[in-house]
């Protein structure tokens, strides 16, 4: 009896260290993309959209430097919440791709065009940033008005 439950207990871990072993895997290729698609390049892309948004034109040469120092910081807090959530994210993935699929994208992003993608990704979205964002303002404008007529609207203090 003792023995097959020994047994028993050995098969178990056995095959939960052999998934985690895998798991690991996937959550270091997952770790490995993220920190590539959110690299610096990236992020100061990112950065670089907001701080040239036209609804700063009106700004002191000391308040652009203020904005892009927020600017700055909220892509590293976006950047320090992707890498403490590779676990969380890497079953997300998984949803989405199979492990050998997420190998495939650790592939290619190794390939001289993966390397370029990775690189230009950040000056990419900038230019886009820029083409659609007088859109973006006017569909966010637009959306607000549209929201705040459906919405209830904050009534008075009764006069006494």
């Amino acid at each position: 009896m003792n023995n097959k439950l020994l047994l028993v207990t050995l098969l178990t871990v056995s095959s939960f260290t052999f998934a985690d072993a895998k798991l690991s895997k996937v959550e270091e290729n997952v770790a490995w993309m993220i920190e590539q698609t959110l690299s610096k390049e990236t992020c100061d892309g990112i950065s670089n959209m907001f701080d040239n948004s036209p609804m700063f034109a009106s700004l002191t040469e000391e308040q652009i430097k203020t904005v892009k120092a927020i600017s700055k910081k909220s892509m590293e807090k976006v950047s320090q919440w992707f890498k403490d959530n590779t676990a969380a994210l890497t079953k997300v993935y998984l949803k989405q791709f199979t492990a050998d699929e997420i190998q495939g994208l650790v592939d290619f992003y190794q390939t001289d065009l993966g390397k370029k993608l990775l690189e230009k990704m950040g000056p990419l979205m900038a230019d886009i940033g820029q083409m659609y964002q007088p859109v973006m303002m006017e569909c966010m404008t637009d959306m607000q008005t549209e929201m705040m007529k459906v919405m209830p609207q904050p009534q008075a203090p009764a006069q006494k």
